[in-house]
């Protein structure tokens, strides 16, 4: 999985900061290509745009048999900034973006993913 690292992290600044499905919708398995498409734009419009830092690769991800995954997976942090706005206070979004990858053709696709997400600290 070591190998796929810089797919990754091209791929999650596609998916993220990019934000098109045009531009990633051929690197995410056909079996979860609907779900990860809303998931898509729900972080359009929650405005996560922000990958911070690079991806660390796990090795103690939950795997999934029926798509196929290991244990084997990559974090990424992702932020966003919202202000509301009759008041301009300040929220932070701070979400860890599970992804797992699996070979397909010569490269890698999405097979899996899993998000979780804190306003402010809270759940």
């Amino acid at each position: 999985m070591a190998d796929a690292q810089t797919f990754a992290e091209d791929f999650v600044r596609r998916f993220v900061v990019g934000g098109k499905w045009a531009d990633v919708q051929n690197d995410i398995s056909p079996l979860i290509a609907r779900d990860v498409r809303g998931f898509q734009r729900d972080l359009v419009d929650d405005k996560v745009r922000k990958v911070v830092g690079r991806g660390l690769l796990r090795t103690d991800c939950k795997p999934n048999a029926t798509l196929g995954t290991g244990n084997e997976c990559f974090l990424y942090h992702l932020r966003a900034d919202r202000y509301e706005p009759v008041t301009g206070k300040h929220h932070v979004i701070r979400g860890q973006l599970l992804i797992w990858f699996r070979p397909d053709e010569g490269s890698w696709e999405m097979s899996s993913y899993s998000y979780d997400a804190t306003i402010d600290g809270k759940r």
